[in-house]
């Protein structure tokens, strides 16, 4: 909301209420930029550290502001730069082999675990073990499958 200009010193509230809407666009702006899936890590916080230098500048140029019409042009300007800053795109790369090796024993090491603890049921029904384990390495599998 852009307050109404005064030719006056600005009142405390209206300083207030620019800051506020300068934080509330930031953190619309953030919330954008979080929304990304797997972004580049560095695009990420280029993107992120040009948002907070863009806020500082902004709450600087406010609290600087001597007039009411002056606030009400910096706010707008402000408000403006912040809207502009570029939400980083997802990152397409593959993860490498390594990872999805890494991922893949983990899935194994799970599934191990989880293998161990039906195994320790003393004298289970026959027909519930086994589909306990068809189940487990069901899941097993499917996890395997979405990781290649």
């Amino acid at each position: 909301m852009i307050l109404a200009p005064s030719t006056l010193t600005p009142k405390r509230e209206e300083r207030t209420q620019a800051h506020r809407s300068i934080d509330w666009a930031g953190a619309k702006k953030q919330a954008e930029i979080d929304q990304v899936p797997n972004p580049d890590v560095s695009i990420y916080q280029a993107t992120i550290n040009q948002l907070r230098e863009a806020m500082d500048q902004a709450h600087q140029a406010i609290d600087q502001a001597k007039t009411g019409q002056e606030l009400t042009e910096q706010l707008t300007k402000s408000l403006k730069k912040i809207k502009a800053l570029t939400v980083p795109v997802a990152n397409q790369e593959q993860p490498n082999q390594a990872v999805i090796q890494a991922a893949k024993q983990q899935i194994d090491w799970a599934g191990a675990k989880k293998q161990a603890e039906i195994d320790q049921v003393l004298n289970p029904d026959l027909s519930t073990y086994q589909v306990s384990v068809n189940r487990l390495r069901d899941v097993m599998s499917q996890a395997r499958q979405a990781i290649d």
